[in-house]
């Protein structure tokens, strides 16, 4: 998905959620996204055809599926995220960015892959230049959010990547995307000016520009090397935590195994006067 974006020029968008934490999701304006539609008619052909095979469909979390949704009876492409009864699930809809809660079993039905061979199409967003009130999405604010976007075509601006969102979605590795939204095509009147003049929040210190530009903590997906075998390891070395780095300060960590001459395992530290080990400063550049 993130190839038809286009950075620092205006698109139209569709906005299909507006959820929690003022996330919401868009549609670009491309033949896949408008073609969603049929893609929910051909899935529920097949669901009528096939209705024996979702009987025993006991879906665990994680699982892609068909699901049909309980606002609109719409077959959608969905992905379980977690059992809420022992026959009703919560449901994430990966083309539009909503969830669904105490979605019943008999309501889902198996994936089947060609059906999940185009890139999911909702495109997660998080409002650039506003802070909520106290810095908190509370009800309030995100209503206020939704009254003024759901549901709505509007102009857009993608600025880049959130540097700090770690998604939900870690399978899909779903990015969220600092965005403008604007009034009017012809208007510079954006949707974060319309809330801060409402009261719901404040516009920040930096710039999209400037807050993109500073590299910041990221979750790492995958450990940078084979961990050592538990023979090699020490006591305290046979479990593992991905951490979050930050570019350009200093970590003082405990070497505790040395793989090969250019990879090394060790503990980080913020009370110095406890270890009773060799301690070095590992400085970048």
């Amino acid at each position: 998905m993130s190839q038809l974006i286009s950075y620092h020029t205006k698109c139209k968008v569709f906005v299909t959620t507006v959820g929690q934490e003022g996330l919401f999701y868009v549609h670009l304006d491309t033949p896949e996204a408008f073609d969603l539609p049929r893609l929910s008619q051909e899935i529920a052909e097949v669901v009528r055809n096939n209705l024996d095979k979702n009987r025993s469909f006991l879906p665990s979390v994680g699982t892609k599926c068909f699901a049909q949704s309980l606002l609109d009876n719409t077959w959608y492409r969905s992905l379980v995220m977690s059992l809420d009864s022992p026959t009703t699930y919560s449901l994430y809809y990966l083309d539009y960015g909503y969830t669904e809660t105490n979605v019943p079993v008999s309501r889902l039905f198996p994936h089947i892959s060609k059906f999940f061979e185009m890139p999911y199409q909702a495109i997660q967003c998080q409002l650039a230049n506003f802070v909520p009130k106290d810095g908190v999405w509370t009800e309030e604010v995100v209503a206020a959010l939704s009254n003024n976007i759901n549901m709505q075509e509007v102009p857009a601006m993608f600025w880049g990547e959130c540097p700090d969102y770690a998604s939900f979605l870690t399978e899909h590795d779903v990015p969220c995307y600092l965005t403008t939204l604007y009034w009017e095509e012809s208007s510079d009147h954006t949707v974060a000016e319309e809330m801060v003049s409402m009261t719901m929040g404040t516009h920040p210190e930096e710039s999209p520009e400037k807050m993109l530009s500073v590299p910041k903590s990221k979750p790492m997906k995958e450990p940078l090397a084979t961990p050592p075998t538990e023979s090699e390891a020490t006591p305290t070395g046979s479990k593992y935590t991905y951490l979050s780095f930050e570019i350009g300060l200093e970590y003082k960590i405990y070497i505790s195994h040395a793989e090969s001459p250019d990879v090394v395992w060790g503990q980080f530290s913020d009370r110095t006067d406890e270890l009773n080990q060799l301690v070095i400063d590992l400085q970048s550049g």
